[in-house]
């Protein structure tokens, strides 16, 4: 359980580093919105 807990961590820091890469580049959120109105 605690290797999954680790892992889970770094999936975590992963996906914030993402969300403020996405924040700090705006014109990359109406393409991921038009993706999921498409998916």
């Amino acid at each position: 359980r605690g290797t999954l807990s680790d892992e889970h961590a770094g999936v975590i820091s992963v996906l914030a580093q993402q969300a403020a890469k996405l924040t700090s580049d705006p014109t990359d959120i109406p393409v991921v919105c038009l993706e999921s109105d498409n998916g």
